[in-house]
């Protein structure tokens, strides 16, 4: 919800790019599997669905989106942002901060 908080949602909420966000946000941050014995795995769908509760959509809306996400999973559009493209976002950032200080 904090990476959502300053978008307009009303417009935004069953446009697919949108959709497509809120769910590489999910992959990114919810693991697989959890490595923890008997730690319930969270299902991305159910926390999918909760994120469009809580910006106020109504059944329609989450069914429509839900269909939106079955369609970008079926067509391998959702990624998990490799590891490396995260360091490097990191340290460019960093260093353009310390670019700035000087």
């Amino acid at each position: 919800m904090e990476q959502i908080k300053n978008i307009d949602i009303g417009k935004m909420r069953l446009h697919p790019e949108f959709i497509k966000f809120i769910c590489e946000i999910i992959e990114n941050q919810v693991p697989k599997k959890s490595k923890v014995k008997n730690v319930d795995n969270m299902d991305k769908m159910q926390l999918f669905i909760e994120v469009y509760k809580e910006i106020h959509s109504n059944e329609e809306q989450i069914n429509e989106a839900k269909s939106t996400v079955e369609f970008l999973l079926g067509n391998d559009m959702i990624k998990k942002t490799p590891y490396g493209a995260i360091v490097w976002y990191c340290i460019k950032k960093n260093f353009l901060r310390l670019v700035s200080l000087n």
